[in-house]
């Protein structure tokens, strides 16, 4: 009886004094966690990153494909829509293809059942650098994904709607 007695004391006594509290954002423990609603679109980034590096490109590279994701996965298309900012001038420093110099739209595709081994529905954009001849300097290109929708509707835009992975920055080098 007394070894059971002991073992039920011990038993209490060990897991009283495991406990700690943690909550989801205790930066002096270093935790921010955020949760993230929804379905959204984004830029590829690996693990948590919050952002994506910036590329850095000659004129003479050829192109240069920006990776959007749809986390969650999708059962219809998902129509993204993206603007263009920065210095570089669509038609001189570069081009989208089907895109205008106010931007353009990719579709994401629900994956077909094909066995791909990608498990996140994506798409490129595939920007092309162009040679322009002349001697103008280091240009930057923004690319800020700007809508996103699908048969449902609107669908969050950037890091659990956040802009958080909204913006992809390509700089320009000049080889002219």
């Amino acid at each position: 009886m007394k070894k059971i007695i002991y073992m039920v004391f011990t038993s209490v006594i060990f897991l009283t004094g495991c406990t700690e509290d943690f909550e989801l954002n205790d930066n002096d423990n270093g935790l921010n966690v955020q949760i993230l609603e929804g379905d959204y679109v984004a830029y590829t980034a690996d693990g948590a990153n919050t952002n994506i590096d910036p590329v850095e490109v000659s004129e003479d590279e050829g192109s240069v494909p920006l990776n959007i994701e749809i986390p969650t996965g999708t059962e219809s298309d998902v129509k993204v829509n993206f603007t263009f900012g920065g210095t570089a001038i669509y038609g001189t420093d570069f081009t989208v293809p089907d895109g205008s110099s106010e931007g353009g739209s990719v579709v994401i595709e629900p994956d077909d059942g094909s066995g791909a081994t990608n498990l996140i529905d994506n798409v490129d954009i595939n920007i092309n650098i162009l040679t322009d001849g002349v001697v103008d300097g280091t240009k930057t290109l923004e690319v800020i994904l700007s809508s996103a929708s699908n048969a449902d509707g609107p669908v969050n835009v950037g890091r659990g709607g956040t802009d958080i992975l909204r913006t992809a920055i390509i700089t320009i080098d000049d080889i002219d």
